[in-house]
C-alpha cells in the first residue's frame, strides 16, 4: 500500500477545479503510464471524494480515503507515491502573464483514459447550456478548509439562463441545460465529449472541456469583477478547442442574451458537424479555429 501525497499550489481540492487538476489529472495520467497497481492511500477531497469513488467503480486506480488524521498517521508508516503537481506557485504566477502552465502531455494522457474509462450514459445534446446549482451544505460546514469562500449559484449566477435556454433552442438545435452538480464524474465526461458549443459562466465547471473534441467551440460568460485569469482560454488552446469570451456586468447580473445566441449561431455556421446534426448529412471536415480569437 502507498500513498497518495495531493500537492495543489493554490486553492482547495475540496473544490472542484483544484481537484480537477491536482488530483484527478494526475491520477488519470499515472493510470495511463502504468503506475496505479495495487492500493492507495489518498487524503479526503470533502464532496470530491464521490469521483475518487468513479476512479474505483472505473478499475482506474484503488483508493483507500483518509480522514487528515488517519493520512498523517499512515504517512508515518508507509513509503510514498507523490503526485507531482500539474500547477505549481511559480507557473501559476507566470500564467497571469500568459505563460502555458498547463502540462499538454499530462491532459492528453489524462483526456485518453477519461474518455475511454470514465465515460457514461447520459441523455445530452451536443449544445450544452452549463447551469450553476446550488452550494453542497459542505462549504458551510467547520469541514471546509476554505471557510467563506462560496461555491455554486452562490459565488456567481446568470438569473436570465430561462430565457437564454429559450433564445438558444430558437436556433432550431437540440439544447440540454445540465447542472453538473447533479451528474456524477462519467455523466459529466460524457456530455462534454459529445459537445460541440458549450456556453457556461466562468468557474470551475468548464474544467470539462477537456473532454470536447479538438474543433469544438466553449463560450465562456466572465463577469467584469472576475480577476483576469485566463484558465480556461489557455486549457482551450492546448486542447484545441475555439473559445470565446462574452462580458457579464457583474456577478449575479443577466447575461446579453443577443450576444450569446449570436456567438452560438456563429459557432454553429463555422462548424459542419454541428449542421450535420440539425439533418444536414453532407458532412464535411471539421475546422480548428485559433482559441485566441476571443469576442469580449
Amino acid at each position: 500500500m502507498k500513498i497518495v501525497r495531493v500537492q495543489n499550489a493554490t486553492g482547495s481540492v475540496q473544490h472542484y477545479y483544484h481537484f480537477f487538476f491536482a488530483v484527478l489529472v494526475p491520477l488519470l495520467d499515472l493510470a495511463f503510464r502504468g503506475k496505479n497497481s495495487g492500493t492507495h492511500c489518498i487524503r479526503t477531497c470533502g464532496p470530491m471524494d464521490a469521483h475518487l469513488r468513479s476512479l474505483m467503480r472505473a478499475d482506474i486506480f484503488r483508493l483507500h480515503i483518509l480522514s487528515k488524521t488517519q493520512m498523517q498517521i499512515a504517512c508515518m508508516a508507509l513509503p510514498s507515491s507523490i503526485v507531482v503537481p500539474l500547477l505549481s506557485e511559480e507557473l501559476y504566477e507566470k500564467r497571469r502573464k500568459r505563460a502555458l502552465a498547463y502540462d499538454p502531455g499530462v491532459l492528453d494522457r489524462a483526456r485518453k483514459i477519461g474518455l475511454e474509462s470514465l465515460s457514461s450514459a447520459v441523455d445530452s445534446a451536443e449544445i450544452l447550456q452549463i447551469r450553476r446549482g446550488e452550494p453542497h451544505v459542505f462549504y458551510t460546514s467547520r469541514k471546509s478548509e476554505k471557510a467563506g469562500k462560496s461555491a455554486g449559484a452562490s459565488r456567481r449566477s446568470i438569473p436570465n439562463n430561462d430565457e437564454l435556454h429559450r433564445g438558444l433552442e430558437g436556433l432550431g438545435f437540440p439544447v440540454s441545460q445540465l447542472t453538473l452538480e447533479h451528474m456524477t464524474l462519467g455523466q459529466q465526461v460524457a456530455a462534454f465529449s459529445r459537445a460541440r458549443i458549450v456556453v457556461a459562466q466562468h468557474g470551475a465547471a468548464l474544467s470539462n472541456i477537456l473532454w470536447m473534441t479538438p474543433g469544438a467551440t466553449v463560450i465562456e460568460i466572465i463577469p467584469a469583477d472576475t480577476k483576469p485569469y485566463d484558465h480556461f482560454s489557455h486549457l482551450a488552446e492546448i486542447a484545441q478547442i475555439r473559445h470565446v469570451a462574452i462580458q457579464q456586468a457583474s456577478d449575479h447580473s443577466p447575461v446579453d442574451l443577443k450576444a450569446v445566441v449570436s456567438q452560438v449561431a456563429d459557432s454553429l455556421e463555422r462548424d459542419p458537424h454541428s449542421r450535420r446534426s440539425a439533418g444536414d448529412s453532407s458532412g464535411g471536415d471539421r475546422r480548428l479555429v485559433d482559441s485566441r480569437d476571443c469576442t469580449a
